[in-house]
């Protein structure tokens, strides 16, 4: 409850009606004072001490005061005067108040107007910002977009030069390609018509071969028998040399063994004179006989390694 009470006491128009009605409180006291103490003393002045509120007509034959206090007292009475004080305190009031307020409302527009021409100002000044800043932001939009643009022209050309190379790498190599198409049509054209005259040529080459392997076995019969004829001229020269150089080789052989022969009937008569001396020499030596039937081995050295006399 307490939370709640401070929640409705502290609430906004609260405070402001709190505030209004002291402030209207206080403003009207200030009002009554400005009628009753300056402005009611100089209407008196200006009509001669005159008192509204005294006029009244009395309704009773009762009625015999002459201050409308006095006169309500005893009796009824209309008081016409009395109103037209107070709608006069009204309408001075509400003229004061007029004045009032419209110096309040002049000061509040000066406050107002001051205000608008401080936000005009400064509306001027973010005026001039934003549009300064979409200069700005153009600009660079421009900027960016003339770069942009550079760029895909610089991409474009790029893949133009590209595409351009390629068409002209294209072109050379369809060139090239349609170069050798051309020479392989006219290869393949040489070859039919080749192909076309080949039974014909074929024709004469197998006479011309035919003949010429007909010439070339009547060479070949020919160098044949000649070859033949050489070679068997070769073989009788060759065998006569032959049996010449046997001649002479089995002259030359029978000369050889003849004089073999005669060398080896003295190497034998050598070894069986030599046989007797080295008989006799053991006879010496040992001092008896020889048997017939003993062995005597008798080493016969060739002339260049025969034992010197002194080793015999």
């Amino acid at each position: 409850m307490l939370e709640e009470f401070k929640k409705f006491a502290l609430r906004g128009n609260v405070v402001d009606l709190a505030v209004g009605v002291i402030i209207g409180a206080a403003f009207g006291t200030i009002v009554a004072s400005l009628v009753g103490d300056i402005i009611m003393p100089i209407i008196g002045a200006v009509t001669g001490g005159l008192d509204f509120s005294n006029y009244f007509i009395a309704l009773s034959s009762n009625i015999n005061a002459s201050a409308y206090v006095d006169a309500k007292k005893q009796g009824a009475v209309l008081g016409y005067g009395q109103f037209l004080s107070v709608t006069l305190n009204f309408i001075i009031v509400a003229f004061v108040l007029f004045l009032v307020i419209r110096a309040m409302v002049k000061l509040q527009k000066q406050e107002e107007e001051k205000f608008e021409r401080e936000m005009a100002d400064k509306r001027a000044t973010w005026l001039a910002e934003q549009k300064s800043y979409e200069e700005g932001l153009k600009k660079e939009r421009s900027r960016e977009e003339e770069e942009y643009g550079y760029q895909k022209t610089l991409r474009l050309k790029r893949e133009k030069d590209a595409f351009e190379e390629e068409k002209r790498v294209w072109e050379r190599e369809m060139h090239d390609k349609k170069q050798l198409h051309a020479e392989q049509a006219a290869e393949l054209a040489d070859l039919r018509k080749t192909a076309a005259q080949f039974p014909v040529e074929l024709d004469k080459a197998i006479k011309t071969a035919v003949a010429e392997a007909v010439a070339e076995e009547k060479k070949d019969s020919q160098i044949r028998q000649n070859f033949a004829k050489q070679e068997w001229d070769a073989k009788q020269q060759l065998s006569a040399l032959k049996i010449t150089s046997l001649e002479q080789t089995v002259k030359g052989q029978a000369g050889e063994i003849v004089e073999l022969k005669r060398q080896l009937e003295k190497a034998m008569q050598q070894v069986k004179d030599i046989e007797v001396a080295a008989r006799q020499w053991l006879q010496r030596l040992l001092g008896r006989e020889l048997q017939a039937d003993e062995e005597v081995t008798v080493l016969v050295f060739p002339p260049h390694f025969a034992p010197s006399p002194s080793a015999r």
